[in-house]
């Protein structure tokens, strides 16, 4: 059952498939990415244009309302030096005055005070205070000693500020109902560059709340946030919707970053804020919607989406599955057909007439059957010839070691005889033969130059007096290893072609030496030389027609199958004077020998 199960996801059938379906889901979550990206970006967009009505709207009617109470302190401040406005001065400014003068002032600026706060629905009371605790007020008021204790007093007294919004607060700490929920503004009062007074209007918060409170549209809230002072003004904190001590951190950090439009964590979800700073206040309003909010179409629409091309996906699965049955049904029993090939057993044992693909190698695996049993034919003919062959070889071959020990009898007889000639050519062939029988490929430098003079000794019995020959050789050359019997070949050019036709002796010069890392040998003789035409030919096709020189084509080749383009050789000539033969190939030594064998 494994393997069965290991063969389908080996098979091709398998592969095309998730080819088909990587691509087909690759293509859906790239288009559902994108989708998604643009929708979201459309509708944060969206949400936050919406954000930013309402922030215009909300903070326009906040302002305008607040504009009204603040014009109310503003014109209690101001000294136009006649007008109903005066009698708040005359309070303020009375001294020396009698009781009943003092009553007057007070009743007229009490009527005017109560005048001013007529109809002012979100305006819970007004009050006026000179710089001894003495109040004209408008509904309660705060004490003159709860009055100095507030953070605010001395700066606004003491400082040059015309006005301060003071965020919500409650008269009584100790009761803190939200209906004792206030908002305030409060103004100097001054005559002549002197501080006379304090005018405190309180505003009820419910006005927060009517302008900002949006908390059933759609998810959609507002905050109005104190940044210089780090506290929210809106919601209250005991508010269900007011925000955490982590929340309040995260936003304010946000807020730092100066950006109109960012992302937030608030109540445990992420949200999109949009902020506006109202200008009379100095506040800022920050609109919030959840993500999921804005997104919440939209996620529904993906849902379906994602049902839908699940659908299709196994649709296309079912469709794949069918299609590549049809195609691979052919292919499927070539394979088992050919899993069947062996020694014993060359054909086919099934017959595709299909035109496709599938046909065509089908009849090339055919073709390259036939040819394998022709091969094999041809290959047991040729073997069953060559051991015929190699029957007939061996028994006419001469067992070189035969030869060997009778070269040596040829040595023992000259020498008894005296034929001292006859003695040297025997030894220095015997040695030649030695040479020849040792199986290794690579010798040493010192071997193979032993090797050419016994190979000369035997030539100046041929050309007697006709050479000189002289060997030299650096001392890191000694060392080096070079492919047996290669420079014979050479040698034996040189007294063929180069010394032998001339009438006069000639020298012959064999030089080993190692330069850069590679063996170098140098075999020059005076001879006749080459003429340029015929070095020209060698150096192109080194091979001649006549069968002349190849030695040098042979020694070239060898050179080149050993070595490659590390081994070279290269033929400078001049007629009537000398030539040159040098070769070069890497310098093997016995630790690296065995990368050249």
């Amino acid at each position: 059952m494994r393997r069965k199960a290991w063969n389908l996801v080996l098979s091709l059938r398998f592969k095309l498939l998730c080819a088909v379906l990587a691509l087909f889901f690759t293509f859906a979550g790239v288009t559902t990415y994108f989708w998604y990206d643009r929708l979201t970006r459309q509708a944060s967009d969206a949400a936050a244009n919406n954000l930013h009505a309402m922030l215009r709207i909300s903070n326009s009617n906040f302002e305008t309302a607040l504009k009204d109470l603040n014009s109310v302190t503003a014109l209690v401040s101001s000294n136009f030096g006649n007008g109903l406005n005066t009698r708040i001065f005359n309070y303020l400014l009375s001294g020396d005055e009698d009781d009943v003068t003092l009553l007057q002032y007070r009743r007229e600026a009490e009527d005017y005070i109560m005048s001013l706060c007529n109809f002012k629905s979100y305006l819970n009371s007004l009050a006026v205070y000179d710089r001894t605790g003495n109040s004209l007020s408008y509904g309660l008021i705060m004490d003159s000693v709860t009055l100095s204790s507030q953070p605010w007093y001395g700066p606004l007294i003491n400082g040059n500020d015309d006005v301060c919004f003071i965020p919500p607060h409650y008269y009584e700490p100790d009761d803190p109902h939200p209906s004792k929920l206030v908002f305030s503004i409060a103004r100097p009062i001054r005559y002549r560059g002197d501080c006379i007074g304090l005018v405190v209007a309180d505003i009820k918060s419910t006005m927060l709340n009517d302008m900002f409170s949006i908390n059933n549209l759609n998810g959609y809230s507002m905050l109005v946030v104190d940044e210089n002072a780090g506290e929210i003004i809106f919601p209250a904190a005991e508010n269900a919707a007011s925000l955490s001590s982590q929340d309040r951190t995260a936003l304010f950090r946000a807020l730092e970053q100066g950006a109109p439009q960012f992302s937030v964590s608030l109540h445990g979800k992420n949200c999109l804020a949009v902020t506006q700073e109202a200008s009379l206040t100095g506040w800022t309003v920050v609109g919030f919607v959840p993500y999921e909010n804005i997104l919440s179409d939209f996620l529904e629409t993906r849902t379906q989406v994602l049902l839908i091309a699940l659908a299709c996906g196994m649709f296309i699965l079912l469709c794949i599955l069918l299609s590549t049955s049809l195609v691979t049904r052919n292919l499927n029993r070539l394979s088992q057909a050919v899993a069947k090939i062996d020694q014993e057993h060359l054909s086919l044992d099934v017959e595709i007439q299909s035109l496709d693909e599938v046909g065509q190698l089908y009849r090339q695996i055919q073709f390259m059957l036939r040819s394998i049993r022709e091969l094999i034919a041809d290959i047991r003919r040729t073997e069953s010839e060559k051991r015929d062959s190699e029957i007939r070889a061996l028994q006419a071959q001469i067992n070189p070691h035969f030869l060997y020990n009778t070269l040596n009898t040829i040595q023992f007889l000259a020498s008894l005889q005296g034929a001292e000639n006859i003695k040297a050519v025997s030894l220095a062939l015997s040695s030649m033969l030695h040479v020849n029988l040792n199986r290794e490929k690579l010798i040493p430098v010192n071997e193979e130059i032993q090797y050419l003079k016994n190979y000369l000794e035997i030539q100046e019995y041929r050309f007697t007096g006709k050479f000189t020959s002289y060997f030299s050789s650096d001392t890191t050359s000694q060392s080096a290893l070079i492919p047996k019997l290669l420079l014979q070949p050479i040698v034996e050019n040189a007294l063929l072609h180069g010394i032998a036709p001339q009438d006069r002796a000639g020298i012959l010069q064999i030089k080993f030496f190692c330069l850069d890392g590679a063996l170098h040998i140098r075999v020059k003789d005076n001879g006749k030389g080459i003429s340029p035409q015929l070095l020209e030919a060698l150096s192109h096709q080194p091979e001649r027609d006549d069968g002349s020189h190849i030695g040098i084509a042979n020694v070239r080749a060898r050179l080149h199958l050993l070595f490659g383009d590390a081994g070279a050789l290269w033929i400078e000539s001049e007629p009537n004077l000398y030539t040159i033969v040098e070769l070069s190939m890497p310098c093997i030594t016995k630790e690296n020998r065995e990368q050249y064998l």
